[in-house]
């Protein structure tokens, strides 16, 4: 809540007419800048977006999928072996997945809003154990996630923090429509 100006506050001023002024006017400053001056907050406040992992070496891009969220890699520090091949899914436990590229690859879905800046009741894959973990998110500001994937329960799974990625990220695959849910 904004203070009241100086002379309010201290009582040197014994007028209502000029008090309710001073505070109208406070609250107007207040509006103003909560409306103009977090504009890029608001635009970023939600977990939509593109997120760099853990490692830094990979970015995924959070979306809308129906009633739900979904994610996807769209970025990759290295997305090609030294062979100049693309990295492949090669760990999934389904072999008619096992030739699809990690890079534009859908690996979150099913997230849906549980709580204020909690989202959860989803999956997510790790390519690199080729298995499917139940998924929980919660936001830490407009730049943090705590990614919690687990088995049973969230108290038993393993956490780690993403962070927003910058604007100008690269692209390593061509957007593809993911499933929903």
């Amino acid at each position: 809540m904004p203070s009241l100006p100086r002379h309010a506050a201290s009582g040197a001023c014994s007028s209502r007419t000029t008090k309710a002024a001073g505070l109208t006017g406070g609250i107007l400053l207040f509006t103003a800048i909560m409306a103009f001056g977090n504009a890029s907050f608001a635009a970023t406040s939600g977990p939509e977006g593109i997120w760099l992992d853990h490692t830094k070496r990979g970015a995924i891009e959070i979306f809308k999928c129906g009633r739900s969220l979904c994610g996807r890699v769209v970025w990759m520090k290295k997305p090609l072996k030294p062979s100049g091949k693309p990295f492949r899914d090669l760990r999934n436990s389904d072999q008619s997945q096992r030739q699809r590229t990690i890079c534009g690859m859908q690996m979150i879905g099913g997230l849906r809003k549980s709580g204020a800046r909690t989202w959860s009741d989803g999956w997510i894959y790790d390519p690199e154990r080729g298995q499917q973990f139940s998924l929980k998110l919660t936001q830490r500001g407009g730049d943090r996630l705590t990614v919690t994937g687990y088995l049973l329960s969230p108290a038993f799974g393993k956490s780690f923090a993403w962070t927003r990625a910058p604007k100008d990220v690269g692209r390593c695959a061509p957007v593809v429509k993911a499933a929903t849910g």
